[in-house]
């Protein structure tokens, strides 16, 4: 059986530097050997759309998921939302906007990164967002 190899091995031989043991781990990484990270990265992929995320997160919050889209809203986990749609989804944070009734990706980012903030200093707020990824399925036990 002739098995052609991979050029991309082939080329990761010539630039990386370090022992044969590296060497062999950047070549493994580099095929998908690493079972334990392809099945994490693989939960992480998972696909979930904004929507799933408001539905789950204003759901959780008991609060409707279109007053989350109203200018300046104060709904409980509105914030939560945006912070779990930004990790979990490939949307843009234009595209964000029209959900949190946002006009610019900067209104969108800083709601993002206000979201950070809170999930950084409130254990209760980590355990919410984290009970939301677990009810849509993408609790990944990695941290955020």
């Amino acid at each position: 059986m002739n098995v052609r190899e991979d050029p991309f091995k082939t080329e990761l031989r010539e630039w990386v530097f370090g022992s044969k043991g590296f060497l062999r781990r950047m070549l493994d990484l580099a095929a998908g050997d690493n079972e334990h990270r392809h099945r994490s990265t693989s939960r992480r992929l998972k696909s979930v759309s904004v929507e799933q995320i408001v539905t789950a997160t204003a759901s959780a919050h008991g609060v409707e998921s279109s007053e989350y889209a109203v200018f300046r809203s104060g709904a409980a986990g509105r914030d939560m939302a945006a912070w779990l749609c930004r990790r979990w989804t490939g949307a843009t944070l234009g595209e964000l906007g029209s959900w949190f009734g946002l006009q610019g990706i900067d209104s969108v980012s800083n709601l993002v990164r206000r979201a950070g903030a809170r999930h950084k200093a409130s254990a209760a707020w980590r355990r919410k967002a984290k009970q939301i990824e677990a009810d849509i399925g993408l609790n990944t036990g990695h941290k955020a």
